[in-house]
């Protein structure tokens, strides 16, 4: 790839000092560690001479890593698990116990509220309080003296305890199975741990017993006194029939009788309720004096064989696989440094890297405790690297090493972050990449929906008369005449006697009929002109009353209205998505929707030489005039009668990219120049670099090469710049370097931005600066990003918790351009999954999914159901889940009945997983949709159409085909359609297909014109399909 600089523009000259980066920056590649010469392919022989040659480093640290693993391992202490098995029962059918009864079957995991009720410091109190064996032979002793929990109070020592005691206990269930429980607990003991397990069961069956005997006796104190009132009720009700009785000892009438039958039903209703109250107090009695739990222990926990961690033999494979693999890097790294141990560049800069990273490492690492088993693996890695190098060193004096004039040396520094860093072909990979993503500058205008777009009124001034119009020729004033004539194919009208004489007054006589006008030719005329014309024809026999030269003079008036209009025809040809013949009202007849009809230009297709081909001549068109300019005489943009349009192919297309205000790629005209380019962009923006320009140019003879430009002298000296077809010109932006500001980013900081850098500010100050850090944020960890003077940057790793300790080792002082990253718990750990909810609902949205939630509880929470009159809009037979698929990108339908999810049926309740989307639908969505046909391929107007009552082929074909057009019917395959129709084969519906002939059922063929149903798609085929 060759490089030009024009003369002239000359090169923007940098001082070698500017080019020099200011501190080290040291880049290893890939090819670093190839153990052959630089230009030699890869070879797998190579990679197997190295690894052969360094097998005693290899073994070795695999080894030293074992060994270490195996003496962690061992140094560990030991911990046991122990694990215990319960259900919890399900007695909601029962009558006693109704209240606690019915609050556990609430709860959609009973697992999650018994972990609750297990860490509640009521349990976890009782349970650290009671004594246990350990040693079994030793006295007994409380459980927090066990734990050996140290605090300055009690209630320090107890809380403390609480913490750890929690962190032992976990508590889970299966999904399939809820009810059913498994307890483990993990301590140093086995058997400790089976007995806190135990004892741990045994406190929740007593917490069981007493919330359900509590809720009986709350019970029984109701009963009781609903039963006081009830008596009172009944003593009454007695009370009345026993004095009408004594009152009515007589006959009876049939009023008395049915007030008899009144009494006598209050007194049974009493007496019903009276014992069905003293039936349930003796219920609740007997569940107060019942000691009876819900909990069932299938299998109680006993003291564990084998400890649970650590596992020594897990610790020594992982630890002997990430030795071999760091072996095996330092195998390859040491490789490399005897490959350029000779190299003086190579060696200086290590010294750089010695002088600012490693002696600052080394001098915080004496002051820290270093592990025997850490001073171990040194000593016996250095040994290793020691024997290896001199036996290195002695196989390079035997000759393996090239002569100084035959080796080639990889170059040791290399600067990061500026343009002379990045390879040429990086560069201008990178360029091209933001041209491919640049759109066409002007060919989005005629994205039209042309099915939406609706005619209007007529502009007089500009309309063309065409053939087929009428027009209404109105005469009035002292005489009034009217003529309703059309206009002939060759655009004349022929006013005959007058088709309606009336007199000026009611009074006066009819006139008598006047000759024939004859013809009037109006080709090319506007509405206006037309008058002109029409009142010169009249004026030969109308005389006295009309006077073309003097309109305002004469004593009758013309008026020319048309009554109909012809639509305008045009035939659209070369670079346009679909070429052909169309018809547009008059009052839409502009180039923009003529294209748009023709369904826009291609991306070959040219904007700048449109032509318009009439029997006046040929307009060529620069749509760029009126895009950028709004100018051009708008009467030639207007279509008419029988136009010809044709879109050239465009010869030069340039792409102009960076610093402008409208980066796109842009259609040059010849002798258009960069300047004009630019001026088309919409000129630069402020932060562009006027001295700094790049064109990427690829030539035929010397292939693909860049060419500097200073647009600035280029301006002044007004020099003409040209373009070639596929140039591509980047401007560059201006360099403003800041060096007095600090920033912040990141959700953990409660005000991220940029802020002033002041004297001696370290870490801290800044963040009291931006308001503190977040609940949220992610304290063990930040990153401060330093950029060095050749803006290089590096990272340095912070604990925020250290940095609120005043740590001088993380509250660093800060220096210019410092930026801090404060990271939020949910981007490091992660998040819980979330689901969506959309369609016929009240609160579409994203919602966090929680352990145990079913389809059923986000629905009660955001599907607005309970409202009634939402319910009866909502198509209740069917939702839809879409789930996310094994391999993680497509989705699975999962379809379910709304009804029945409403009515608690536990089927079709399903759980939701991470990432589930719920679809609802509304009834009236989907009735539109079950009363919709549509038609696609050869047709004017595809699309989806509403399904009439007794809507047959044709019907559609009429309104949506366009075959009306002779032009468009012959580019049609008449003897093939295609009517795609689901019919139901026992519960599967199934896709059936439906041939007729198209250009039968267009000449009125009955047997072609097939009834439509709901759902029928209708296919069509141009003639070009089957050539």
């Amino acid at each position: 790839m060759s490089r030009d600089v024009l003369p002239e523009t000359p090169h923007i000259i940098q001082s070698e000092e500017a080019r020099e980066p200011q501190g080290p920056v040291y880049v290893l590649t890939p090819a670093d560690f190839m153990p052959g010469e630089e230009g030699e392919g890869i070879s797998l022989i190579s990679y197997l001479n190295v690894l052969l040659r360094r097998r005693w480093l290899i073994i070795g640290c695999s080894f030293l890593a074992v060994v270490a693993a195996y003496v962690f391992s061992k140094l560990q202490p030991p911990q046991y698990l122990a694990s215990a098995t319960f259900l919890v029962a399900d007695t909601t059918g029962s009558v006693m116990g109704e209240q606690s009864d019915a609050f556990f079957a609430a709860l959609k995991n009973p697992g999650e509220y018994y972990k609750k009720v297990a860490e509640s410091s009521m349990i976890l109190d009782g349970l650290l309080n009671e004594t246990f064996l350990v040693p079994a032979d030793a006295k007994p002793i409380p459980l927090l003296q066990i734990l050996k929990v140290e605090g300055e109070t009690p209630e320090e020592r107890l809380s403390k305890g609480r913490e750890r005691l929690s962190n032992t206990i976990e508590l889970t269930n299966p999904r399939d199975f809820p009810n059913l429980m498994t307890l483990q607990v993990t301590t140093g003991s086995p058997r400790l741990a089976a007995d806190v397990a135990n004892q741990l069961i045994d406190r929740l069956k007593k917490y069981d017993v007493a919330l359900r005997t509590s809720n009986a006796k709350e019970r029984q104190k109701f009963i009781e006194v609903q039963i006081a009132g009830v008596q009172k009720q009944l003593k009454t009700a007695e009370d009345a029939q026993q004095g009408f009785m004594a009152r009515n000892r007589g006959f009876m009438g049939q009023q008395l009788g049915l007030e008899k039958s009144r009494l006598d039903r209050e007194v049974l209703l009493q007496q019903e309720v009276f014992l069905t109250l003293k039936k349930e107090l003796e219920l609740a009695r007997i569940a107060v004096n019942k000691e009876a739990s819900s909990i069932s222990i299938i299998d109680g926990a006993s003291p564990p064989r084998y400890r649970s961690s650590p596992k020594t033999l897990l610790n020594m494979a992982l630890a002997g696989v990430v030795g071999l693999m760091m072996s095996v890097f330092l195998a390859f790294l040491m490789e490399y440094f005897r490959k350029v141990k000779h190299d003086q560049e190579f060696m200086a800069t290590m010294q750089d890297i010695r002088r600012d990273l490693g002696m600052g490492f080394l001098r915080k690492s004496r002051r820290r405790a270093l592990t025997p088993v850490f001073l171990c693996l040194l000593v016996g890695g250095t040994t290793l690297l020691a024997t290896q190098a001199q036996r290195s060193e002695t196989e390079t004096r035997q000759g393996q090493t090239l002569e100084p004039s035959q080796r080639k040396t990889q170059p040791a520094t290399e600067l990061i972050g500026t343009q002379e860093s990045i390879k040429k072909e990086e560069f201008v990979e990178s360029i091209k990449k933001q041209e491919r993503d640049l759109p066409q500058f002007g060919y989005e205008l005629f994205n039209i929906d042309t099915s939406t777009m609706a005619p209007g009124p007529i502009d007089r001034d500009s309309y063309l008369i065409a053939p087929g119009d009428r027009l209404l020729v109105t005469v009035w004033g002292e005489i009034n005449r009217q003529y309703e004539v059309d206009v002939s194919p060759d655009l004349y009208i022929y006013l005959g006697q007058l088709s309606e004489e009336r007199p000026a007054e009611p009074d006066q006589e009819p006139q008598a009929r006047t000759p024939d006008v004859g013809r009037v030719y109006l080709g090319g005329q506007t509405l206006k002109q037309a008058e002109v014309s029409i009142a010169r024809a009249l004026s030969n026999i109308l005389s006295a009353y009309i006077n073309p030269d003097d309109p305002t003079g004469s004593s009758a008036r013309i008026e020319v209205t048309p009554t109909r209009f012809s639509e305008v025809r045009y035939l659209v040809q070369g670079e346009v998505k679909q070429p052909g013949t169309y018809s547009l009202h008059p009052s839409l007849s502009n180039l923009v929707y003529a294209l748009a009809h023709a369904g826009g230009i291609k991306e070959t297709g040219s904007l700048r030489k449109i032509a318009i081909r009439r029997s006046g001549g040929t307009v060529v068109l620069d749509f760029y005039d009126f895009l950028l300019k709004g100018s051009g005489d708008q009467r030639q943009y207007q279509i008419r009668y029988s136009d010809v349009i044709f879109v050239p192919m465009k010869t030069k297309e340039v792409t102009i990219q960076g610093e402008v205000r409208r980066p796109a790629r842009y259609e040059v005209r010849e002798g258009e120049t960069l300047l004009d380019l630019v001026e088309m962009a919409g000129g630069l923006k402020p932060s562009a670099s006027l001295e700094k320009a790049l064109i990427l140019r690829t030539d035929a003879t010397t292939g693909l090469k860049t060419i500097d430009i200073n647009l600035k002298r280029v301006a002044d000296s007004k020099t003409a710049v040209q373009l070639q077809d596929g140039d591509i010109v980047n401007v560059f932006p201006t360099y403003l370097k800041r060096i007095d500001f600090v920033s912040v980013v990141g959700d953990g900081a409660a005000l991220p931005g940029e802020y002033q850098l002041r004297e001696n500010m370290r870490v801290n100050d800044l963040i009291q600066e931006v308001g503190g850090l977040t609940g949220e944020a992610y304290l063990p960890r930040a990153d401060l990003i330093r950029t060095r003077r050749d803006f290089t940057r590096y990272y340095k790793n912070i604990d925020l918790r250290r940095v609120q300790q005043d740590d001088p080792e993380h509250n660093v002082l800060l220096e210019n351009m410092d930026q801090l990253v404060v990271y939020t718990v949910r981007e490091i750990e992660g998040e819980e999954g979330t689901v969506s909810l959309s369609g016929h609902v009240k609160k579409p949205g994203k919602y966090t999914l929680y352990q145990g939630m079913r389809l059923f509880d986000l629905l009660f929470a955001k599907g607005g159901f309970q409202d009634e009159n939402h319910l009866k809009k909502t198509y209740t037979e069917r939702g839809d889940i879409r789930r996310l698929a094994e391999d993680g990108t497509t989705r699975r339908l999962i379809k379910f009945d709304l009804k029945k999810v409403l009515a608690g049926d536990g089927n079709e309740n399903v759980p939701l997983e991470k990432d589930d989307e719920i679809v609802i639908y509304s009834a009236e969505e989907m009735a539109g949709n079950q009363n919709q046909v549509t038609l696609s391929g050869h047709a004017k107007r595809p699309g989806r159409y509403q399904l009439l009552e007794g809507m047959k082929l044709m019907d559609l074909l009429d309104v949506a085909g366009g075959f009306q057009d002779r032009e468009f019917r012959k580019q049609a395959f008449l003897e093939r359609g295609d009517l795609v129709r689901w019919v139901r084969n026992g519960e599967q519906l199934e896709r059936k297909l439906i041939r007729f002939n198209l250009g039968a059922l267009l000449l009125g063929d009955d047997a072609q014109n097939l009834p439509l149903e709901a759902n029928d798609q209708i296919i069509l085929y141009a003639a070009l399909d089957f050539l």
